[in-house]
C-alpha cells in the first residue's frame, strides 16, 4: 500500500489503525498456500502453532492488518508471510456498497471478501461491530474474544 501524500486523505484506510485509542496485536505465519490474504480480512486459528488461516465460520482470532513492505508484489499476504493481526481496537475494513450503521454487528461473506452487516448470507464475527456508518472503508471494531 504505498504512502499517501494530499491536502485530504479517506477517513479510513483498509487494514490501517483508525485511531489512537489503545489496541493489542499479534504476528502469526499464515498458512494457506494458494489464497491472498487480504488487508482488513478476519482470521482464524491455524493448524500450526502460531499459524493463522482466512476466516471462514470459526475460530476467529483478530483482524489482519495492512503493512507497507511486502517481500512481493500485490496487496496481502502470501503463505509463510509474518501476518500482524489486531485483536482488539479500531481499524478500516472493506464493505464495498453494503451500507453500514455504526454500531451494528459484522459479518464477513467469504465469496465476495467483504464485511457487512449481520443477517445476510455472511458469517457473524463474534466481537467485531462497525465503528462508522457507510460504504466503502469503514471503521470496525474488534473485541478481544476468548
Amino acid at each position: 500500500m504505498p504512502q499517501q501524500f494530499k491536502t485530504t486523505l479517506a477517513a479510513y484506510a483498509k487494514g490501517r489503525r483508525t485511531n489512537a485509542e489503545n489496541w493489542n496485536g499479534f504476528s502469526r505465519t499464515y498458512e494457506t498456500p494458494t489464497l491472498l490474504l487480504g488487508f482488513g480480512v478476519p482470521v482464524a486459528r491455524g493448524v500450526g502453532e502460531n499459524g493463522i488461516i482466512a476466516f471462514a465460520t470459526t475460530g476467529f482470532v483478530g483482524v489482519a492488518e495492512a503493512v507497507a513492505i511486502l517481500p512481493h508484489t500485490g496487496e496481502g499476504f502470501m503463505q509463510y508471510d509474518t501476518v500482524p493481526v489486531m485483536e482488539w481496537g479500531v481499524i478500516g475494513v472493506d464493505v464495498g456498497t453494503n451500507v453500514i450503521v455504526h454500531g451494528a454487528p459484522a459479518a464477513w461473506n467469504n465469496t465476495t471478501k467483504l464485511w457487512s452487516a449481520v443477517g445476510t448470507i455472511a458469517v457473524a464475527v463474534p466481537g467485531c461491530v462497525f465503528e462508522s456508518s457507510g460504504t466503502g472503508i469503514v471503521g470496525l471494531r474488534v473485541r478481544k474474544v476468548a
